[in-house]
This record gives C-alpha cells, sequence and structure tokens, in this order.
C-alpha cells in the first residue's frame, strides 16, 4: 500500500484488528462456552493446558464472580492484558513482563498439575 498515508493505515489497522478481536470473542464465547467445545490439549492428553479455564475466568470476573475466577484461572486477567500489551506495546520492559507473566502461567501450571 505505497500510496496511502501512514495515518490512515494505521486507522485502518487499528479497525480490523478491533473487528477480529471482537468477533473472535463472540466466536469464542458461543463456541466454547454455549456449545461446549473442549480444549484441543486436554482432548489429546487429557491434562488441561497451561491456559486451561482463562476463558471461564475472564466470565466469571466479568459477572463478578471473584471465587470462581480464583478457582479456574487466577492469572486469565494479567495475561489477557500481556497478550494485549506483547503486541501493542513495543519496548523492550514491557515484552519482559509479558514474557515474565507466561512463564509465571507455567509455573503455576506445573504446580497445579501436582
Amino acid at each position: 500500500m505505497k500510496n496511502c498515508r501512514p495515518r490512515f493505515c494505521n486507522g485502518r489497522r487499528r479497525l480490523f484488528f478491533i473487528h477480529t478481536t471482537v468477533l473472535g470473542a463472540v466466536a469464542l464465547y458461543f463456541g466454547a462456552v454455549r456449545l461446549g467445545f473442549v480444549c484441543p490439549f486436554l482432548w489429546l492428553t487429557g491434562r488441561d493446558c497451561p491456559t486451561c479455564g482463562c476463558t471461564g475466568a475472564l466470565l466469571a470476573i466479568a459477572e463478578g464472580n471473584a471465587a470462581a475466577y480464583v478457582r479456574l484461572q487466577p492469572l486469565a486477567l494479567p495475561l489477557a492484558v500481556c497478550v494485549w500489551l506483547f503486541f501493542h506495546v513495543r519496548t523492550r520492559p514491557m515484552r519482559t513482563v509479558c514474557v515474565a507473566a507466561f512463564v509465571l502461567n507455567f509455573v503455576v501450571w506445573l504446580l497445579r498439575l501436582i
């Protein structure tokens, strides 16, 4: 897109990202929650994946149920924020914080397996 101005191109990308995020969230809600699809990792291995429970936990916190949020996945909200920050903030310290959050989630997952 040689002929478009940088502000216009960035605006179109941002609009595309917003639309795909909203459509993905709606599809995830209706597909995973309402229709009862199972996590592919859980289906193949019989064990929860490192992010199992994130969808349910985010829905629980949106409904105001903090106990269900903690029981399902206590790091769901920080992980969701870190995913957004990882793709939108291009500074090295912020990416380091995001990677640290993902490593912490992996450690929590290992401890939950025990």
